[in-house]
């Protein structure tokens, strides 16, 4: 996860197994603003923003 400045200010790294997959993330120590999260998997890279209010 990275700030609107491109800083990481979070990293968790997953073992995905068959089947469907589902993680939530509780970014207490976040303060208020825009981030946005990098998703691996299988070679290609997807980007979501979050708001953390």
């Amino acid at each position: 996860m990275y700030d609107v400045t491109g800083k990481k200010v979070f990293y968790q790294e997953l073992e995905k197994e068959k089947g469907d997959f589902e993680n939530t993330l509780s970014p207490t120590h976040l303060t208020n603003g825009i981030y946005l999260i990098s998703i691996a998997l299988n070679g290609q890279i997807d980007y979501q923003k979050v708001i953390v209010q």
